[in-house]
């Protein structure tokens, strides 16, 4: 592998801006960084960040190759480009990039020359770009400032939100290398637990092998699965619908179980996946992987339909919270941020975690993480509080081509309990006035949460439940009797915290109670003139409509007048 990270010359389209970049990054960090343009959290500075949310990008990355690979595949891999770009090497374009959570690959065998080469990136406006097409389909329904951000796939939040700043980035957020290798790779493999009979587990394994060009010899591939550094079998692969893969199953003696934090131990085994081509070794793959059951237990009951997690056979109490990105520049986290947060997590006592549907599909090594400290995760789709197009034949098709790439990439970390459709748009179908739109009977993106993604689920991965929206059940979506409720009448409709104690939902998936963040982020972001509690800086950073006149009724409920 030749990584391409690190220094890149940036441009903007207006000539404005022109210096030395970072891969991973995004434009708006490196520009807070150079002091280029000034920090967006401090003050009222996030103003200038909308300046640049007009502007198209260009990256150019000059590399040298003493040798040329002579493997049968050389492919440039993008981890993740934010949002919208062609690309080129040496002149010739390899292709574009239309969403901000896959990955993409380009065959570049033939482009790639010994000496000199250079890699452009073309990045588009991330509201320009979205406002054309809004112009072109007409406008849909979408809570908070950026009405046409429904029709990019990007993270929503970066549009602003109750919680947060809006701060549309731009950028090439994930690595960038070439990889050679030899006839074909692996990609997606897993394996998972199926059923359990004292201490004997029937464990399938499964994955795919893309690139492989003489399908007339594929039996000459197979697929060689270790446990522990233990060889346990070779597999065949089969070939099905323009994809070849392999799946089976093989029992495993004596199998320690990975329970919730709480219930028991994070035991994970390691599995190597070997590809072999005439019983050569030609690519592999190595994951820690624990071994569980997990279900969705949903039964009558006097109050309703329970919506209760049972894993390996022992029902869980969930308790935990909803994790949103943890910085709007996503490349300012650092890994020992996830490392402080989800410890954090852990000692608090908390076994799951939901990854909200307006964020990102989180990094390798949160989910990690999470595989060893015993945090469930309840994994949304990337689908946040609108009417999605998927009427529109091209985005219902990149819709599902996410939800499947997602499902493969990540179906393999045991914390994910759950696949999740969307945050909240089914509730919005039901209460939420902006979201009436209908195509052919049903409302805008419903083919996508009710049809196609638990589909795809179920083809991809059976080891998990699949859930169509945060919140869903019974006669509403946002039902107290049956499924995941949110509760936002507690500080959203004002009410106070003491509320909580009248509620009875069955599963409670989102609710919150805003306070004041910690004095050093206030000294942060605020001079000691600004820090008055309806100071314009202060104001700027309560992104909740009236956040501070709720604050200040709750301290007076409870504590008395303010003097």
């Amino acid at each position: 592998m030749i990584s391409l990270d690190g220094e890149w010359e940036i441009s903007d389209d207006e000539g404005e801006f022109t210096f030395t970049g970072n891969v991973p990054g995004t434009i708006q960090g490196d520009l807070v960084s150079q002091k280029l343009v000034p920090h967006p959290y401090i003050g009222l500075n996030e103003r200038y960040m909308r300046d640049l949310e007009s502007k198209s990008w260009v990256y150019i990355k000059d590399f040298k190759l003493d040798s040329l690979s002579i493997e049968e595949n050389v492919e440039l891999v993008f981890e993740g480009i934010d949002t919208l770009s062609d690309i080129y090497l040496n002149s010739r374009c390899l292709g574009n990039t239309d969403n901000m959570f896959l990955e993409y690959r380009f065959d570049i065998k033939d482009i790639l020359k010994k000496g000199k080469n250079i890699l452009k990136v073309n990045i588009k406006s991330p509201v320009k770009e979205p406002r054309a097409l809004e112009r072109k389909y007409g406008k849909i329904g979408s809570t908070h400032e950026e009405s046409a951000r429904p029709y990019i796939r990007k993270a929503q939040y970066s549009y602003g939100w109750d919680w947060g700043t809006r701060l549309v980035t731009s950028g090439i957020w994930r690595s960038v290398y070439i990889e050679s290798y030899k006839k074909a790779r692996l990609t997606g493999c897993t394996a998972y637990l199926e059923e359990i009979h004292n201490k004997e587990g029937i464990i399938r394994v499964s994955g795919y092998i893309a690139s492989i060009v003489d399908l007339d010899n594929l039996e000459n591939y197979k697929v060689e699965v270790k446990v522990n550094d233990r060889p346990v079998l070779e597999f065949l692969l089969k070939h099905r619908g323009g994809e070849s893969y392999f799946d089976a199953t093989f029992t495993l003696r004596d199998i320690q179980l990975w329970f919730p934090n709480g219930l028991g131990e994070q035991y994970l085994y390691s599995f190597e996946f070997k590809l072999k081509y005439k019983d050569i070794e030609i690519y592999k793959e190595k994951k820690k992987i624990g071994l569980r059951t997990v279900e969705l237990i949903r039964k009558q009951d006097s109050e309703g339909e329970t919506f209760i997690f049972a894993v390996n056979g022992k029902q869980v109490f969930a308790k935990g919270a909803n994790w949103i990105p943890a910085d709007n520049i996503l490349t300012w986290i650092k890994s020992e941020d996830y490392e402080k947060l989800l410890y954090m997590a852990r000692e608090a006592n908390m076994n799951m975690l939901r990854i909200w549907g307006g964020g990102i599909y989180e990094d390798e090594q949160f989910y990690n993480l999470c595989d060893k400290l015993g945090i469930m995760v309840w994994q949304d789709f990337m689908f946040a509080c609108a009417e999605y197009p998927d009427h529109l034949e091209w985005f219902r098709n990149l819709s599902n081509k996410e939800v499947r790439e997602i499902v493969r990439k990540l179906r393999y970390h045991t914390s994910i309990v759950l696949w999740c459709g969307n945050n909240e748009i089914n509730w919005g179908f039901d209460e939420w006035p902006m979201m009436t739109h209908k195509v052919d009977g049903e409302y805008l993106g419903n083919k996508l949460y009710l049809h196609d993604f638990p589909m795809i689920c179920a083809q991809e991965d059976p080891s998990r439940p699949y859930w169509p929206s945060s919140p869903y059940g019974g006669d509403k979506a946002n039902s107290t009797s049956s499924g995941d409720y949110h509760i936002w009448n507690v500080w959203s409709a004002w009410a106070d915290y003491k509320v909580y104690a009248k509620e009875n939902g069955r599963f409670i998936s989102e609710f919150g109670f805003q306070s004041a963040p910690d004095p050093k982020t206030i000294n942060f972001y605020a001079k000691k003139e600004e820090q008055e509690i309806f100071h314009p800086v202060i104001l700027n950073h309560n992104k909740q409509k009236e956040g501070q006149e709720r604050i200040l009724r709750f301290i007076n409920t409870h504590f008395g007048i303010i003097t």
